[in-house]
């Protein structure tokens, strides 16, 4: 898990919010500070592997605070102000990289992790653990689905049977290890009627119809397969 500072004013927690989406996919928590004496002792306490700050200013004194506590960890200075100078600012102060408001969830992603790679050596590809299958997404370490590029929200039941049959995909499932991943092995009070209706509720968020090209298939008397012509191991 990578931990982002991020320092901004009350109002823009939201455009923050949506600007990190994206990376949250990837274990990236990003700790929100309003208050810059509060932003110091949290910047030693949490040892973050970047900083991100908003320049409210067109001198961006954001940045120079920060900057004279340490000169290692990556600076990504954020602004919704839309002259030169504040970018030009937060440069002079030593801001590792400066971003304009507005800019797409994706683009933050990867030019933060792009400097995160250069400083870090992270090993970049590693952070894209994904399965992909059709038009579903899987995000193995954030456990998140996405669907068209939109999330699914999917209990953590629904989850882990997508997961389970994801990772077996074009194979049966025994509806056995399908109870087990539903229900603790000490308390196995599964029934097959419950097992479907998990089912029924997956094939419904993620579209999963008869006439689609990825379908959750029973397989009678043995179990199910999330079957797709479209997929390569």
């Amino acid at each position: 898990m990578l931990t982002i500072l991020t320092i901004c004013t009350p109002k823009m927690t939201k455009t923050f919010s949506e600007l990190f989406v994206y990376s949250t996919f990837f274990e990236a928590k990003f700790i929100f500070v309003m208050d810059y004496a509060d932003a110091v002792q949290k910047f030693y306490l949490l040892n973050p592997a970047a900083l991100v700050i908003e320049c409210t200013t067109s001198d961006a004194e954001e940045i120079k605070t920060f900057y004279t506590l340490t000169k290692t960890t990556p600076l990504l200075a954020v602004s919704a102000r839309p002259d030169e100078d504040t970018a030009i600012a937060a440069y002079q102060n030593g801001a590792t990289t400066f971003i304009r408001l507005p800019c797409g969830s994706r683009e933050f992603y990867y030019r933060l992790f792009s400097i995160l790679k250069k400083c870090y050596q992270i090993p970049f590809n590693e952070l894209h653990a994904t399965i992909d299958i059709g038009n579903i997404k899987i995000y193995t370490k954030s456990n998140r689905v996405l669907l068209n590029g939109t999330i699914v929200n999917l209990t953590h039941s629904e989850y882990n049977l997508l997961l389970l049959l994801a990772q077996n995909v074009n194979k049966t499932v025994a509806t056995e290890e399908m109870y087990q991943r539903l229900w603790a092995s000490g308390e196995l009070k599964h029934t097959s009627r419950g097992l479907q209706m998990h089912l029924s509720k997956l094939r419904r968020k993620l579209g999963l119809n008869d006439d689609t090209k990825v379908r959750i298939i029973t397989i009678h008397g043995k179990g199910y397969c999330l079957s797709t012509a479209d997929y390569l191991l």
